[in-house]
């Protein structure tokens, strides 16, 4: 009966946190590019009025601001144009803006719609280049919640490069203008291939080894 009601408990408590989960609401923000010469201008895709009423005084005071100044979501000259010189269709709640401002990295790690879209972008001029997928990041899901996959994202203007670290501990390194996968560290992957290879090895190891004291003892 104890065993019945952990099993039961393993399955509804997981139920009951998804059912729980809020996602933070999508706040208005911007990102200078690393060179300070552009400015990435994220909008909410919720309307003005809704969204600063999950905020306080000095947050909504800034997203007033953005939301008067841009009207769309993209790429801007960072000299007080507001004419774009691209735009976007999406949100995310965190980006990386290489200099040139020709590119803009995307995050999507949990918040809204997080389930079944690419969870790391890489565009140019609002085209997309290269993403990838939960399964391409992440060894194993069971740690995450609700897609909250992302430790820390490290952007190198200097080498073109954005160093990428998961909460799982995997670490890659991405070419920004191209978005490929420079290097690739996934300690768990490893340690799970390690540990396959042992569980065939060892029994072929102890029956051979049982073998030879059974020669040896039949001398």
């Amino acid at each position: 009966m104890c065993r019945f009601l952990l099993v039961l408990v393993a399955i509804i408590l997981p139920i009951a946190k998804a059912k729980a989960y809020k996602p933070a609401t999508p706040r208005t923000y911007q990102s200078l590019s690393a060179d300070g010469l552009f400015v990435f201008v994220m909008i909410s895709p919720e309307s003005l009025s809704e969204e600063v009423r999950h905020f306080r005084d000095d947050i909504q005071v800034e997203i007033r601001a953005i939301r008067s100044k841009f009207s769309k979501a993209g790429m801007y000259r960072n000299d007080g144009s507001q004419e774009p010189l691209w735009t976007v269709d999406w949100y995310a709640y965190q980006v990386d803006v290489p200099a040139g401002g020709e590119h803009v990295i995307r995050y999507n790690s949990g918040g809204w719609y997080w389930m079944n879209h690419p969870q790391l972008a890489f565009y140019r001029r609002a085209e997309l280049i290269r993403a990838y997928e939960m399964s391409d990041l992440v060894a194993t899901t069971v740690y995450l919640n609700h897609g909250g996959w992302l430790a820390s994202a490290t952007l190198d203007d200097q080498t073109h490069t954005v160093a990428v670290t998961t909460k799982t501990f995997d670490r890659y390194t991405f070419d920004v203008h191209t978005g490929e996968m420079t290097s690739r560290y996934r300690p768990l992957v490893y340690a799970f291939r390690l540990l396959l290879l042992l569980a065939i090895l060892l029994p072929v190891w102890l029956v051979r080894r049982r073998r030879r004291r059974i020669a040896l003892a039949s001398r």
